[in-house]
């Protein structure tokens, strides 16, 4: 399944785990290092939902993000930028993530997954 409300690439879910860094220095001088779930993605970007104690992060705001693409691949580690925040009722907080500077094969391997998925078997 996938969605493709007001995007400019379409988007499928999927369901992993993931590690973000928020490039956001805490008031101990440290980044945040959290734990997420992401829940969709496309060529472009991310959403992802923590259910972490935190103020949430700011629009604009810089993450590091690692997570498996695909089951069968490694983890990959991705850059990207805040470009939506989403209180949920449950107390989750979603955010929406742009990639920065996403690598070819990371890109290619994104494409086939969002075609494959789209493909009626």
């Amino acid at each position: 399944m996938y969605s493709e409300r007001k995007r400019g690439f379409p988007r499928i879910n999927l369901k992993r785990e993931a590690n973000f860094q928020l490039l956001r220095h805490s008031p101990q001088g440290d980044n945040l290092n959290l734990k997420a779930t992401v829940k969709n993605i496309s060529i472009s970007g991310i959403y992802i939902e923590t259910k972490e104690n935190i103020s949430p992060p700011k629009i604009s705001d810089i993450v590091w993000l690692e997570f498996k693409l695909t089951e069968e691949e490694g983890k990959v580690k991705l850059m990207a930028e805040v470009r939506r925040i989403i209180r949920q009722e449950n107390g989750s907080i979603g955010i929406g993530l742009m990639f920065i500077n996403l690598p070819a094969n990371v890109k290619k391997t994104l494409w086939e997954l969002v075609n494959k998925e789209k493909t009626p078997s």
